[in-house]
């Protein structure tokens, strides 16, 4: 058996943040702001919240089966055969989840950015790198995060600061002006596109492959915090500055909102800041996934070397992210009607199953969880 590689808490409070922000930065102004309009802030911050409940779940049913990951709790919990089916179905949705991210990578550029190259030139070379990070292993992935993260946080507080010019308050006008069905909808997209997926993900890495367990507990609790309301800042960014018409009738509004920028007569133009941001959050995102479908399919058939996996999965995700979306009504159908409850499915029914199961199963592990809870 090869060793178990191990992370810092530092890395994994950035990996948390990077992969809550991910593709959310871009796909959920337009999203949210359909059914809330101005008001979209305010379910985004309510989202924080249930997030917050949730991942307490996570970390519940990570330290009940602490010596473990995903896969491998389900075999516990489920029995041989039948786990090693709700793995396959666990495998097949980061496959295809993965496929839907790099598409829309291939999206934005085509669409802003490299309109005369083919979306296929731009999907290879996304997945080549993201390749290329899973042959080297997680704990590469981990240290390549901790040399990004600080370019991260300035470009994105040099994004901010650009904006202030444009941010007109009078576009939050009326202010509460929100009802029951639109707001919980609104929280719903929110959680659907970032906490809902933390599942999979973070329980592939939480806490097996900590250095300190009990410290990665509020590493996953911080990190996903910090990047939720990231995420109500640019949320509400985008209605002070374009509104929330454009905000809900543009397929990427917050590109539009950089588009924008212009502090004086000299800084303008530097809308690829954005592009730059959402570029290495959806690195990480995309290579989290990767590991944890490559992981997955290495446990199923009970495979010790990963390596060889990764350009036949990269190959496979390449394939899908062309296929997965064949229309952009089919994509914004699929959203609307399938998205939220498939992944409340995946990203809270599942894992809340999977840890009433094992609470029943492991009773003196009760003691230890509660007062890890406790002091998250």
């Amino acid at each position: 058996m090869k060793p178990v590689v191990k992370i810092s808490t530092i890395q994994f409070r950035m990996l948390v943040m990077l992969y809550t922000i991910g593709s959310t930065i871009v796909i959920a102004p337009a999203a949210m702001t359909v059914d809330s309009k101005q008001t979209a802030w305010i379910p985004a911050i309510l989202g924080v919240a249930c997030g917050f409940v949730l991942v307490k779940v996570y970390i519940a049913l990570g330290f009940l089966f602490e010596d473990k990951n995903l896969v491998e709790i389900n075999d516990v919990v489920f029995g041989k055969y039948l786990g090693k089916g709700v793995s396959c179905l666990f495998v097949l949705s980061t496959v295809i989840t993965c496929s839907r991210i790099v598409y829309y990578v291939g999206s934005f550029l085509n669409t802003h950015i490299m309109m005369e190259t083919p979306l296929l030139a731009i999907h290879i070379i996304f997945m080549l790198v993201v390749v290329f990070g899973a042959r080297l292993g997680l704990e590469t992935i981990a240290r390549c995060c901790e040399i990004f993260f600080p370019w991260f946080v300035g470009l994105l507080g040099i994004f901010i600061f650009s904006l202030t010019p444009q941010m007109k308050l009078e576009n939050l006008m009326p202010l509460m002006d929100i009802h029951l069905k639109p707001l919980t909808h609104s929280v719903l997209i929110f959680l659907s596109i970032t906490y809902f997926t933390f599942a999979p993900l973070m329980m592939m890495i939480f806490p097996l492959h900590l250095r300190k367990p009990e410290k990665g507990a509020k590493a996953l609790m911080s990190g996903s915090l910090l990047g939720g309301f990231i995420m109500v800042i640019v949320i509400f960014s985008c209605i002070i500055v374009i509104g929330s018409y454009h905000s809900s009738t543009t397929m990427f509004p917050v590109y539009e909102m950089a588009k924008r920028i212009e502090v004086g007569n000299f800084l303008q133009g530097i809308e690829v800041i954005i592009a730059i941001i959402w570029f290495l959050t959806l690195f990480f995102k995309v290579s989290l996934y990767f590991h944890a479908s490559i992981a997955g399919l290495c446990h199923i058939f009970n495979i010790n070397e990963t390596r060889f996996l990764t350009l036949p999965m990269g190959l496979i995700v390449t394939t899908f992210s062309i296929i997965v979306y064949p229309t952009v009504t089919y994509q914004k159908t699929w959203l609307a009607e399938t998205w939220i409850p498939y992944s409340f499915l995946m990203g809270a029914l599942y894992p809340f199953i999977l840890l009433i199961i094992g609470w029943i199963r492991f009773k003196p592990a009760k003691i230890k969880i509660k007062k890890i809870i406790k002091s998250t």
